[in-house]
């Protein structure tokens, strides 16, 4: 849902509403100032939701998959980390508990990927 604040508004109403919808997106018209939420675009001076469209649509599960991705990389470079210490110390039982929880965790990603682009 965007927010509008007419024109003319004071400083310090402007101000207010800034503050207000801070994380928002600015836009300012001749006549007011919006702030609109990520699934919404200006179009020919009025707010239109555009979550249903197939740009928007492929947008947020490419950001999706982005943010998966990061999340896994770190995740597993850590318990690779923590694997090859564990084996270079000899201790089989933990690299083994490791490498189990590399298995689970590939598991949840592949699971939580197919969520994502099970849409298409």
């Amino acid at each position: 849902m965007s927010y509008k604040l007419d024109k003319p508004y004071t400083d310090i109403e402007r101000a207010d509403f800034v503050c207000l919808h801070q994380g928002m997106t600015p836009v300012e018209t001749d006549e007011a100032l919006y702030f609109l939420e990520p699934y919404e675009e200006m179009q020919d001076g009025a707010v239109v939701d555009v979550s249903e469209t197939a740009d928007y649509i492929a947008a947020v599960k490419a950001q999706k998959l982005a943010t998966l991705q990061a999340d896994y990389d770190t995740y597993i470079t850590k318990l690779g980390q923590d694997w090859a210490v564990a084996n270079a110390q000899g201790n089989t039982t933990v690299a083994t508990d490791i490498a189990l929880e590399m298995a689970d965790v590939l598991d949840q990603y592949t699971a939580d990927k197919a969520e994502i682009v099970g849409g298409e």
